[in-house]
């Protein structure tokens, strides 16, 4: 049998060695992501918050003013910069939650269907109850953001209070708007979203004035 010669294995080492630390080093010194939309799919940012009572000009005919509510300013619009505006899908796939992840609002409409592919800011419209912005955040894309820090007050005192959290009239707001965008759905002929808004109403609003009237659009619908 043949003997290994000493100085061939110590250069085979030797290479082995520093293939090893050229695969380490990149490794090594690939400094750490910094950017914070890094795992979403399209990223985003908040750019301007707006509350208004007009609703969008496209969907006026459909949503005529609650009796009472004409001066609410039952609209948020959130202007949200993309740096490529995606699929029509994915913009329909935008939701506001409160802290506890609940659904906040209802998801109306959005600007961005020419736009895809390009850079620009897509205005994403939500109809609901906006007295507190504080603690709601938006999230889409895999990616969320906040749009009010929550009050430091109200943090402090979360744990201080023992109340029942209060219904009525926030209940009562958010029900009549997840309605109008429900009937908006009927009238449009988009049955399964609008079924969807109605059992929400009932799920999440059940002793509210419009999960009666939701309770027989279901009924119909069926």
């Amino acid at each position: 049998m043949t003997k290994p010669n000493p100085g061939r294995v110590a250069q085979l080492l030797a290479a082995a060695f520093l293939a090893g630390l050229l695969v380490a080093v990149p490794l090594l010194t690939t400094p750490a992501q910094s950017n914070p939309f890094a795992k979403s799919a399209f990223p985003w940012n908040i750019n301007e918050i707006e509350k208004t009572n007009k609703a969008p000009e496209k969907d006026k005919a459909s949503l005529p003013p609650i009796p009472g509510m004409e001066n609410t300013k039952r609209y948020l619009v959130l202007k949200v910069r993309f740096k490529q505006v995606p699929e029509e899908k994915e913009l329909n796939g935008f939701r506001l939650e409160n802290e506890k992840k609940k659904a906040i609002g209802n998801f109306l409409s959005h600007n961005g269907k020419d736009k895809k592919g390009k850079e620009g800011i897509v205005d994403l419209v939500f109809e609901g109850a906006w007295d507190d912005l504080a603690g709601l955040t938006l999230t889409g894309g895999g990616h969320k953001e906040l749009l009010v820090a929550p009050k430091e007050s109200d943090t402090k005192d979360k744990e201080k209070k023992t109340d029942p959290p209060k219904t009525g009239t926030d209940d009562e707001a958010q029900a009549a708007s997840a309605l109008r965008l429900a009937k908006y759905y009927i009238e449009n002929k988009k049955p399964d979203k609008a079924k969807e808004k109605l059992e929400m109403i009932l799920k999440n609003y059940p002793k509210t004035e419009a999960a009666k009237e939701a309770a027989k659009l279901l009924k119909d619908l069926k």
